[in-house]
């Protein structure tokens, strides 16, 4: 299958993949605001996706968007706001943002909305470090700072504002590091990057990784620009434990042909069957993969005919005199008048079909 349909207003919060094969699964969730209709799972199926669910505006509207400190809003300014709809921030001059950059209207409340603070220099200490304060006359107080950093033998420059008054305050987002920053910071498989994602960083800046679900880490976390470069990632596989399976799905009106273990093998498949006369929708057979079973058939109810039935609508079945009869879900049942009777105008057709239990008995009067 192609890549998961995109849904507006929500999105995939399963772990994703670069390719999708049949039975794969994935999950979706909405903003805040929306509430699920459908399921919130699709299941590849050959190369189609079954239909993705979709997100309707659910909750109480919300008044004036919250403000923000040092902070703008980017988007239009409204009176009042639907449910699932969104503010966007950004932060003045010298401040960076701390948080998401939007702010959902959830049912009458706003989500967490963003801090505009003075930007902290992610740079770790040197073993020499000289500073220089030279005083000059800038308004509120600010003086000028420069931080000359000797490591390895090269130097690295780094001039910030920041509050003069005998100690070192916040340092505000106006640094120029001329030598040893990094770019973007490398993805890796199966893992993201839960840190805030940057264009540039500068020297001693890390970021943090996670693995996704069942997937182990080896290595560090974290990683740290050192002179232009970044430190090695972590590596994400599947771990042992999580590729096993536990106890196979129980399933309705249906069982497992073999006894079942209380552990499977990544790789193990197991067959159901389901009961007299019931019918299996699906296939017979589930596989555990990397610790989750495939999803298991559906055994469908079968119809019964008796005669109290058939008594009550003046029929009898029309190519046998058996006065009891199962159907399994899908198969035909043939009736006809009894002798003297008649068809009821308003009388469903004489041949039904059993749907998964139910069958409409045609009428005679």
């Amino acid at each position: 299958c192609e890549q998961p349909p995109d849904v507006d207003f929500g999105n995939v919060i399963s772990g994703e993949k670069l390719q999708y094969v049949e039975s794969d699964t994935v999950q979706y969730g909405c903003n805040p605001g929306y509430t699920l209709g459908g399921s919130q799972w699709i299941k590849c199926n050959g190369r189609n996706w079954t239909p993705p669910p979709t997100c309707l505006e659910a909750g109480k509207k919300c008044g004036r968007s919250p403000v923000v400190a040092n902070g703008d809003i980017t988007t239009f300014a409204q009176k009042e706001y639907t449910s699932g709809s969104f503010v966007e921030y950004t932060c003045q001059k010298l401040y960076s943002l701390r948080g998401q950059n939007k702010s959902f209207c959830d049912n009458g409340n706003w989500t967490e909305i963003p801090v505009c603070e003075g930007a902290k220099m992610l740079w770790k200490k040197c073993k020499t470090m000289a500073i220089l304060c030279i005083p000059t006359a800038i308004k509120f107080s600010v003086k000028f700072f420069t931080r000359i950093c000797l490591k390895k033998k090269q130097v690295l420059r780094i001039r910030n504002k920041i509050l003069c008054n005998g100690k070192f305050g916040p340092m505000l987002n106006e640094a120029e590091q001329i030598e040893g920053r990094c770019g973007p910071p490398p993805s890796i498989q199966n893992g993201d990057i839960i840190s805030e994602r940057l264009p540039v960083y500068s020297a001693g800046s890390s970021v943090e990784y996670k693995c996704q679900r069942f997937h182990g880490m080896t290595g560090s976390t974290t990683i740290t620009c050192r002179l232009g470069k970044w430190t090695a990632p972590p590596v994400c596989s599947v771990s042992e434990a999580a590729r096993k399976c536990g106890r196979p799905p129980a399933i309705i009106n249906g069982d497992i042909k073999i006894l079942p273990q209380k552990e499977y093998e990544s790789g193990s498949r197991v067959e159901y069957r389901c009961q007299s006369f019931h019918r299996m929708r699906g296939s017979a057979f589930v596989s555990c993969e990397s610790g989750q079973w495939t999803d298991p058939p559906v055994c469908l109810e079968p119809c019964t005919i008796i005669p109290e039935d058939m008594e009550k609508n003046n029929i009898h079945l029309k190519w046998t005199w058996k006065t009891k009869l199962y159907l399994e879900s899908g198969d035909f049942a043939e009736f006809e008048c009894k002798n003297e009777y008649v068809r009821e105008p308003t009388s469903s057709a004489f041949r039904v079909q059993c749907m998964e239990g139910k069958l409409a008995y045609p009428k005679c009067k």
